[in-house]
């Protein structure tokens, strides 16, 4: 069996730090496990670059790069998941172990009318994701 992670954001931040401590906690597991139980964590950013300096910073094997925009429309988002989900070389079992919803922004404080509007697009576009996300997961069971 192969337990998927998907964590967006994960180049900086609280995302970071959520990656790092999954890839160390699965690290520690799987030397104890048998090799047909595997963990991938995706790290679900804008940037390949930043992605692959979070993966170099944290040093394990078990973290791939994912492109993801919570800007982009949710059938490029669903098609990029699913191809994460095809069974791999070995035909072991690919399930999702977890999600972590972190990217994502608010706005810069300011309380003028054009930045409620932006605020407000990015609340629609992060639950739009969250529902896109969920819905792939819940199509899987």
């Amino acid at each position: 069996m192969v337990r998927l992670f998907f964590i967006t954001g994960a180049n900086s931040g609280c995302g970071l730090e959520a990656a790092r401590q999954l890839a160390i906690y699965f690290s520690h597991q799987q030397q104890d496990q048998t090799e047909n139980d595997k963990v991938k964590i995706y790290l679900l950013c804008r940037s390949e670059e930043k992605a692959k300096e979070a993966m170099t910073d944290i040093g394990t094997s078990n973290l791939e790069y994912m492109k993801f925009d919570a800007y982009d429309d949710s059938e490029t988002i669903r098609e990029n998941i699913c191809r994460s989900l095809q069974p791999n070389d070995d035909n072991n079992e690919v399930i999702i172990g977890g999600i972590i919803l972190n990217a994502g922004g608010f706005g810069d404080g300011n309380n003028n009318n054009n930045n409620k509007n932006k605020n407000r697009m990015m609340m629609m576009m992060m639950m739009m994701m969250i529902v896109v996300i969920v819905e792939l997961v819940t199509s899987l069971n």
